[in-house]
């Protein structure tokens, strides 16, 4: 078991009477994962009255694990204790049942495939039970441990084991094509022709696809579209910069999230998950979604 992440690489932050706390894990894990999230909060009024909230595709795959009453993934039903979240190319909603404990794992959107035996393009949009893809015995023991766990600092400790665990088994070697692609299109802020990125990295264009979508869980257009949209949304002000007119920039917003880029920005404020994650220090303001990252760095 790995010790407790150091406190100088958490925050804490409280909306609408429900906690969150955010972890940055230490190497090996932080090559591989952006963050670590703890949600916490009280019991509902009841569950037709509790505000969904909308979760919009960010370009990254996650897992959750529920310490809570379980939460509703609508139209489809309960969420399994410890989900994997393929990559998304449209919104999910989600409602609360009762008493929130969730515990969120961001991954890097070149990395989950290091965590799984499965490619990451068979759960594109997908919530997908954790005890299916990898061992059953080990998933049910840390779902048991999280209940049992009275802080979070031994909840994070318990999954950052369960990760490592997983990373030693399969510890698949990620494609560094696909990483260094996603650079290539953050910095072009989703605009870059994908043909002629293939060109620019050495390979005919099917076998680039084929790559970069075993790689990510997504295709390189469906991942620049999502890069795209964000950056506009960044600065809605400046939509002309990465779409040609406004109707493309609804267009785009009502595709991947449902609503216009104004109604989003409602939604972000409609429940405490979503004033916490859909803001955009959470929402596009990532370190592998800014046009200045450099991936040279890891």
């Amino acid at each position: 078991m790995r010790g407790m992440p150091l406190l100088s690489m958490s925050t804490s932050d409280t909306v609408m009477n429900t906690s969150y706390l955010t972890v940055v894990p230490q190497p090996p894990l932080a090559d591989y994962i952006a963050g670590i999230w703890i949600q916490q909060a009280g019991v509902v009024a009841s569950h037709a009255d509790n505000t969904p909230t909308r979760v919009v595709p960010t370009g990254v795959a996650e897992m959750t694990f529920q310490f809570g009453d379980p939460m509703w993934e609508l139209g489809m039903g309960a969420m399994p204790r410890s989900t994997f979240n393929g990559q998304k190319t449209r919104f999910k909603e989600y409602r609360a049942t009762g008493t929130t404990g969730l515990l969120i794992v961001r991954f890097k959107p070149w990395a989950a495939a290091a965590f799984l035996p499965q490619p990451l393009h068979e759960l594109e949009d997908l919530n997908v039970d954790l005890a299916t893809l990898v061992d059953k015995d080990l998933v049910d023991r840390l779902g048991d441990a999280l209940l049992q766990a009275d802080f979070d600092s031994a909840r994070i400790a318990l999954v950052e084991g369960f990760l490592l665990t997983l990373l030693r088994t399969y510890n698949a070697r990620l494609d560094p094509v696909a990483r260094s692609a996603i650079h290539h299109i953050v910095e072009a802020e989703g605009t870059l022709r994908i043909g002629h990125l293939s060109e620019r990295l050495g390979l005919g264009l099917r076998q680039f696809q084929q790559r970069f979508r075993a790689g990510v869980g997504l295709t390189p257009k469906g991942f620049s579209s999502i890069v795209r949209f964000q950056s506009a949304l960044a600065d809605s002000a400046s939509y002309q910069d990465t779409y040609y007119d406004q109707s493309h920039f609804i267009h785009a917003s009502r595709r991947l999230v449902g609503v216009t880029p104004t109604a989003l920005q409602a939604l972000r404020r409609a429940s405490a998950l979503g004033c916490h994650f859909n803001r955009p220090a959470h929402f596009y303001n990532t370190v592998y979604l800014r046009p200045d990252y450099d991936d040279s760095v890891r």
